[in-house]
């Protein structure tokens, strides 16, 4: 009898742990969940069993909220084994919470929202944009405030900190003995193009030919954008209260911005082997950085930097602190990159340290070299031969070249220019455009997405123009297509960027190909068939709300709109939606006409936001 009741004693307690089941509030790093199926990443809101079995890898965390018994487990082991067991590990911690926070926790998730840990230094809660990156949400944790007034917010943070230290103090010691000889690859060159000239439009006589209403045929379709929010800190950074700090200043494209340093620190890099580079790195690693890095962040933020400004602010910041090009200069730089969530690599020729950036994008003119399938770059030629420290940081991601918000630099305007339609008096329109957006896109890397060299001007195309500018232009453009038809708009702005631009070959003016942002089509005196296609979309989708998208044929870029009336014409169908012909190059031509020559069956569309 005595036995039987032990055996449903075990039976129970078995059920007991089967039936315990937890939320999961955040991971970091590699964790997923393994079954007889295989592995799956697990996501924030998932519930897992006690005996589901878990792998956490290294660098990386998982978060439970045990509803039954009211607690929060950190689990930081690495390791694979059943929740059950993991939480046992004396490595992991469980912290008590109040009712309101369990709350507070279950309606994030009945939401699809994951917890915030309110921090100005980073996002942590999905969705967020550029104004919560810096905004200090004390609100965040209030549903807890009333039990524990500030205790539980800063246990929380501490319990973040402490996990990022102890990840920062394993990397600098994978950094002490994990170096590797890595042989570079040749710089891409941009495929040649041939490029095709300007055709002025003549019409045919009305007796002899009568345009009809036809399809086009095309090749393929292809869709670049960015569905990613830019990297951020791997947990919250918090403040450093009461630091010895002083400020430096720089003007980072005539916009001045200053970031704090600790008097404290005397950072130096003795030399770049990997003992010497990790001691540097230790110094870093310190809390008296924090500050520096939470000030980056902020910058990035107010002035809505893009990942390729950033990388440019940090290592400006670098050079003036510790002069252009040092050792000091480029550990830093890649230091702050790496804690603000980018993908960085070390690299040494033995004689110097290089920082390598990863990229999403295949950069032309740049020597270059590929880890684990990821490309890496950097703002330095590079050897062909790097010992190279191929270390992963948790959350880490590689840099992206797209630019989808307006950057803040500060205005410096241009001689004004005036440009007017030759066939619509009426469109017309006296603007200057700013020399610091200029500066800017002069550094900016030609690149593609992929094998395919048309994505490269989707990411020109998809580049907002600054208000500033928009600020001159779109009042006497939009006055000028008011109470207009969509055709009759559309036709306005076709032939303002038709002949009121001066066409002129890259080669002669560049010396090679050099694509424009539309800002810089409006400010230079000469422009091509890209620029015209990129600034003649940019201002049909602002002043007239149409979807557009590039038309390329080898040699040669058109556009083509999507009218939600009825109109005649050249036209592409896209799953049932119609994009009439505009080219920007066909000078004279009306919506609706393709410019003679053209083989269509070769046609890539590259569709645009």
């Amino acid at each position: 009898m005595a036995r039987a009741w032990l055996v449903f004693i075990m039976v129970c307690s078995t059920l007991v742990v089967k039936a315990q089941t937890y939320i999961v509030i955040k991971t970091m790093g590699t964790v997923k969940k393994v079954s007889a199926k295989g592995s799956e990443p697990i996501k924030a809101q998932q519930n897992l069993s006690a005996t589901d079995v878990v792998n956490i890898g290294t660098y990386s965390m998982l978060e439970l909220l045990d509803e039954q018994g009211m607690k929060r487990i950190c689990i930081k082991r690495p390791g694979q084994d059943t929740v059950l067991k993991m939480m046992q590990s004396k490595d992991n911690s469980v912290i008590g919470i109040s009712k309101q926070y369990l709350d507070y926790v279950k309606s994030m998730a009945s939401r699809n929202r994951a917890v915030v840990m309110s921090d100005p230094a980073t996002i942590t809660m999905a969705g967020a944009n550029a104004d919560s990156l810096l905004a200090d949400d004390e609100d965040a944790m209030r549903p807890d405030a009333d039990a524990q007034p500030f205790g539980f917010r800063q246990m929380m943070m501490q319990e973040y900190n402490d996990f990022r230290h102890q990840c920062l103090e394993q990397y600098i010691e994978f950094v002490r003995d994990t170096w590797q000889e890595y042989g570079g690859k040749p710089a891409r060159t941009l495929p040649p193009i041939k490029d095709v000239p300007p055709v002025p439009y003549n019409p045919p006589s009305e007796d002899t030919c009568k345009h009809v209403n036809k399809p086009i045929a095309f090749a393929q379709v292809m869709q670049v954008h960015e569905d990613e929010p830019q990297p951020v800190p791997m947990t919250p950074i918090p403040a450093v209260e009461d630091a010895d700090e002083g400020y430096h200043s720089i003007s980072f494209y005539g916009t001045p911005v200053k970031v704090r340093f600790s008097k404290e620190v005397d950072f130096h890099v003795a030399g770049v082997k990997e003992a010497q580079v990790a001691d540097a790195l230790k110094v870093l690693g310190g809390e008296q950085f924090d500050n520096t890095i939470r000030d980056c962040l902020e910058n990035r933020c107010d002035l809505q930097l893009s990942d390729w400004a950033y990388l440019q602010l940090l290592s400006q910041i670098a050079n003036q602190v510790y002069g252009k090009g040092t050792n000091e200069a480029v550990l830093l730089t890649a230091y702050i990159y790496m804690q603000s969530g980018y993908k960085v690599r070390l690299a040494t020729d033995k004689f110097r340290l290089y920082m390598l950036v990863a990229s999403k994008h295949d950069i032309y003119g740049k020597n270059y070299f590929e880890l684990d399938g990821v490309q890496y770059y950097s703002f330095d030629d590079l050897p062909m031969s790097l010992h190279i420290c191929n270390v992963e940081f948790p959350k880490e991601k590689p840099l992206s070249l797209f630019i989808s918000t307006e950057q803040k630099f500060a205005v410096d305007t241009t001689a004004t220019r005036t440009v007017e339609s030759a066939r619509y008096p009426e469109m017309k329109a006296t603007f200057s455009c700013n020399q610091n957006d200029l500066d800017f896109y002069a550094t900016y890397p030609s690149s593609q997405l992929g094998d395919n060299v048309a994505s490269r001007w989707a990411m020109y195309a998809n580049t907002p123009l600054p208000s500033s500018i928009k600020a001159q232009i779109y009042p006497s453009l939009k006055e000028a297509v008011a109470e207009k038809s969509e055709l009759e708009g559309v036709e306005r702005l076709l032939n303002w960027v038709q002949t009121g631009f001066v066409y002129e070959y890259d080669d002669k003016v560049w010396g090679g190909d050099r694509a424009f942002f539309a800002e810089e089509t409006l400010h230079y005196p000469y422009c091509d068939c890209e620029d015209r296609s990129v600034l003649f979309t940019r201002l049909v989708r602002d002043l007239l709300g149409l979807k557009c998208i590039l038309v390329y044929y080898p040699g040669h870029l058109a556009t083509a709109v999507c009218f939600t009336d009825p109109v005649e014409g050249d036209y592409i169908d896209m799953e049932g939606q119609k994009f009439v012909v505009c080219d920007p190059t066909y000078i004279g031509a009306s919506v609706g006409r393709t410019m003679s020559g053209m083989d269509n069956e070769t046609a890539t569309i590259i569709l645009l936001e």
